[in-house]
């Protein structure tokens, strides 16, 4: 006899299929096969199935008979969180309703803002914790909220966050000095590198957050090659410069290769 996995439907996502994928990507499909009672109003529909499973409405491959037909496929919350439903999309929540945490986000659209719970940092959807599809972020030290609870962050152990003016118009990572600090909720808050370890400088990149580099000052060929991906190498001064948001970031002494943006490979002695 054919396995269950033969029988298991190939779903096709809408439109919105992307945008909700923090709802419903990790969590397993089970298999749903066509018939009428399931059928459902069109592709891209949200509903909570049960208190603890999201369903999506979607084009399933009919195991019997050619074709595809709209059903409804769930997928469990992890954990047995909550299913939420706001404004026509279902997504999963750790908490049973609303939390005050949250209060005062728009009613749609992406999340806006994170809140503490359990010492975890989740985004907030209208008034509701979210799951996302990685999970929330696990502070190693402290989940903080500030005083108004408008804002939270997570702390490593034995850091401190302070006012900085610098930080007021950023949520990304600064430069003071040669080190480069995050900022969040307009607070400067956890030491993310040391730039002087690697003997380099602290500089900020054509995206406004920090970078370590070989120098302070932008190379025009290195802006020349960050593209949509923002690093990039080219060949010259004897070697492979890395780039890296306008900045020289690394230099490897070597023959260039061929595309002119990696060593060319020299074979060990003895090697055939």
């Amino acid at each position: 006899m054919p396995s269950a996995e033969a029988f298991a439907p190939v779903v096709v996502l809408g439109d919105m299929g992307h945008r909700w994928r923090v709802a419903l990507v990790g969590m397993a499909l089970p298999a749903l096969f066509g018939c009428d009672s399931n059928a459902c109003p069109g592709v891209g529909a949200y509903e909570c199935a049960s208190r603890t499973e999201t369903a999506t409405c979607a084009e399933v491959d009919n195991t019997f008979g050619a074709g595809q037909s709209r059903q409804w496929v769930t997928y469990p919350c992890p954990n047995g969180a909550y299913c939420e439903l706001l404004d026509g999309y279902a997504f999963c929540s750790p908490v049973d309703g609303p939390v005050q945490q949250c209060a005062g986000e728009s009613p749609s659209g992406f999340p806006e803002r994170a809140a503490c719970w359990e010492n975890d940092l989740f985004p907030c959807m209208g008034g509701f914790l979210l799951i996302p599809d990685v999970g929330p972020t696990p502070c190693s030290g402290a989940c903080t909220e500030v005083d108004d609870a408008s804002c939270a962050y997570c702390l490593f152990p034995d850091a401190s966050a302070e006012q900085d003016p610098a930080c007021a118009q950023v949520s990304g990572t600064i430069c003071e000095g040669n080190a480069a600090y995050q900022c969040a909720c307009g607070l400067r808050t956890n030491e993310l590198l040391d730039c002087t370890d690697g003997g380099l400088v602290c500089a900020t990149g054509l995206d406004g957050t920090a970078v370590c580099a070989l120098s302070s000052v932008q190379d025009p060929r290195c802006a020349d090659q960050i593209g949509l991906a923002q690093t990039g190498a080219y060949c010259g001064d004897g070697g492979i410069v890395q780039c890296n948001d306008g900045y020289e970031v690394s230099f490897v002494a070597c023959s260039c290769g061929p595309d002119s943006t990696s060593c060319d490979r020299v074979p060990d002695a003895g090697s055939d």
